[in-house]
């Protein structure tokens, strides 16, 4: 920018129009070669004027670059590297929820090196090493299964007009008595998600695909096919980069009392012919007289109680069945990754809503993209999936057959 050039130790007198003018303050004001007036700093540069006619100070882009990359980069070391509670709680949460993804694990490994995942990482898929007690007895005064349930969870008489929320203040989305079925939603500032309860725990059964092996299903064709009133997706499958087809069962499973697969070493949940739900370690199911039963884990509640914290998942959609003291099932599903409607959930956070509604005993399903409800012939939530309508393909289900 061309500039009147005027020194510091000649200043011209203020009534010289060629040469400038003096401000109130005494500093030179002159104009630049387009007319716009110039003051100069102590250094003798020449800076335009704004309306106030205070000196617009420009600064270098480069500076300024700099300046930014310094402070990322001091951040990033302060974030990666430091053990302050904090932040490396933030830290792990940030690895755990990109570790525990098929498709997203990038933002994990592009970003730490190797030995700070694997110490974020430290007991994730580890089995429990035991699992809950089998021979639990439940309570079998109630001559009716349902009504006890409605005292339980609504805190009223079936022949009362439902409530708006629930015992624990929870929005009851459906009241299904005919079928045995309360729905309830739980929310908080991070995620939206469902609990479902069954009044009988014989009505839980796992189905698995008609073409295990090639492909799955979707959750509404497993309640179609089997004359099932709801549902929730159950174990997870092979899914290289996200786009699997639901083929390949992972881990193993049981049906009716037939072993599907083989064990992966994750935790398993599966209902004894007594109906009971049992959590853990499971080493022959059908040695335990197990009927039905998913592998996926970690189990969140054994025998009343939290065993974990959180067991390294991150934020996540989740998928998880419980049974709660007195018998009832509960299966839970929470929606994630769309940002305005629901992040997700954590392993701990889950346990304790299951805790808060009296589970004994709880497993986590797989979750992410596969998580998914349905309730008579329609999803119930929003599925992670771009497949909003009809969810992913599953090699099994947990289905509820109707009365």
């Amino acid at each position: 920018m061309g500039v009147s050039v005027i020194s510091r130790e000649e200043k011209p007198a203020a009534t010289n129009p060629a040469l400038g003018h003096r401000d109130s303050s005494g500093e030179l004001v002159s104009r630049d070669k387009k007319g716009r007036p110039v003051k100069f700093d102590k250094r003798g540069k020449a800076h335009r004027l704004s309306k106030k006619g205070k000196m617009k100070m420009r600064h270098k882009p480069g500076k300024i670059l700099v300046a930014v990359l310094a402070f990322l980069a001091v951040f990033y070391c302060v974030f990666a590297f430091t053990d302050c509670p904090g932040l490396s709680a933030l830290r792990n949460m940030w690895i755990q929820t990109a570790m525990t993804t098929a498709a997203h694990q990038w933002l994990a490994t592009w970003f730490f090196p190797p030995w700070v995942i694997d110490k974020a990482m430290v007991g994730v898929n580890q089995p429990l090493g035991y699992q809950s007690d089998p021979n639990v007895v439940f309570d079998t005064s109630a001559t009716n299964k349902t009504d006890a349930m409605w005292q339980e969870i609504l805190g009223v008489a079936p022949s009362v007009p439902t409530p708006v929320d629930d015992v624990n203040g929870d929005q009851v989305l459906t009241a299904d008595y005919a079928q045995g079925i309360i729905i309830v939603q739980i929310k908080s500032a991070l995620y939206t998600g469902r609990l479902m309860f069954v009044d009988d725990p014989a009505r839980v059964k796992i189905a698995t695909a008609a073409h295990l092996g090639s492909y799955g299903e979707h959750i509404l064709d497993y309640l179609s096919e089997h004359n099932a009133i709801a549902g929730t997706n159950a174990n997870g499958f092979h899914d290289p980069g996200g786009e699997g087809n639901g083929g390949g069962l992972g881990g193993w499973c049981m049906s009716g009392g037939k072993l599907i697969g083989k064990s992966d070493g994750r935790d398993s949940g599966g209902f004894t012919n007594g109906n009971v739900l049992v959590v853990g370690d499971i080493k022959d199911p059908v040695k335990e007289g197990i009927r039905d039963m998913t592998q996926w884990g970690p189990a969140m509640v054994v025998d009343g109680k939290v065993p974990e914290a959180d067991a390294g998942y991150g934020i996540q959609p989740r998928t998880a069945i419980g049974q709660l003291r007195s018998g009832v099932v509960v299966m839970a599903t929470v929606d994630g990754r769309q940002p305005g409607h629901s992040i997700g959930i954590s392993v701990a956070d889950l346990a304790k809503v299951m805790i808060k509604y009296g589970a004994l005993n709880a497993v986590l399903c797989d979750g992410g993209s596969s998580s998914i409800m349905g309730y008579n012939g329609k999803l119930v939530g929003i599925p992670s999936t771009p497949a909003k309508t009809t969810g992913r393909r599953l090699p099994d289900a947990w289905i509820v057959t109707r009365k």
